[in-house]
């Protein structure tokens, strides 16, 4: 047998790229075996930048309230001003008062952002005509639900009272890469595992298409307790250039009645149009 390894680099490349998508594999990510289900979503962006601004905004009072209470002199306008002259009080009291304010709102706004329960985000299931699998989408930023399939997506936007019936297939897969996270797993070869005791961790960077350099980072945490799929799942999206990263959402998932029979209430415009398709 006879064989060529003129290309050393490539073959390397190859088995690097096989043994990614093994260590995917053992994780048990099959989401082809999730028949059915509910998915609930969790914003978690808000509470996140609300204690990022908590924790910022608390620096400077804690400072001030360490010097305040050691009586050490602070700097006014570029004149040293001692602990209880007029000026010192004048500019501390009001300086300390709006800082501790900010951070409290920022810290209340972030529970009560963080104590949120989760809404339904989509329901796989099955339809009673051909079996096929169905994912049907609550989107509450848009206002609109989507009924899903490999076929079409129908969306009905029940701010305007329109609706879509989308059948061109490249479209329909944009609905899938937009709304299914896990759609693109099977394809992803740049990726970095971490295993934990109770969870694993999967970070995955990809190149943005724009003219501007720069890298879309996706984090996905997955707890180890799984039926199926894992039970719970968090994500965070962010945008990386030049070193500085924006995030773009944080998100948490919870599966529930994974491959049972579901409650599943279709909206009557949709169903109007589903009639029309049989």
């Amino acid at each position: 047998m006879n064989m060529n390894f003129k290309k050393p680099l490539f073959l390397l490349q190859y088995l690097v790229k096989e043994l990614i998508y093994m260590k995917i594999n053992d994780l048990g990510l099959d989401f082809s075996n999730l028949s059915t289900c509910t998915i609930k979503r969790k914003n978690k962006l808000i509470s996140f930048v609300m204690f990022i601004l908590t924790g910022s905004f608390s620096v400077m009072p804690i400072i001030f309230l360490a010097l305040y209470f050691t009586k050490s002199p602070i700097e006014i306008n570029g004149n040293m001003v001692n602990f209880g002259e007029p000026a010192y009080n004048a500019f501390f009291y009001p300086f300390v008062s709006i800082f501790l304010s900010l951070s409290i709102i920022f810290l209340v706004v972030g529970i009560i952002s963080s104590c949120k329960k989760p809404k339904t985000y989509m329901i796989i299931d099955r339809d009673t005509i051909n079996y096929d699998k169905v994912y049907y989408i609550y989107d509450h930023h848009k206002k609109e639900e989507i009924y899903l399939t490999d076929k079409y997506a129908i969306s009905y936007n029940l701010k305007y009272n329109v609706t879509k019936n989308e059948v061109d297939p490249a479209r329909v897969k944009k609905y899938f890469e937009e709304f299914l996270f896990w759609y693109d797993f099977k394809d992803i070869d740049n990726v970095k595992i971490i295993h934990r005791k109770r969870k694993t961790v999967i970070k995955i960077k990809t190149p943005t298409l724009s003219r501007y350099s720069g890298f879309i980072l996706r984090k996905y945490v997955f707890s180890n307790n799984a039926n199926i799929v894992p039970d719970a799942i968090s994500e965070t999206i962010s945008y990386s250039r030049a070193g500085n990263i924006r995030y773009q959402s944080k998100n948490s998932y919870f599966f529930d009645n994974v491959n049972q029979s579901q409650y599943l209430q279709i909206h009557p415009e949709i169903k109007k149009v589903l009639h029309g398709l049989t």
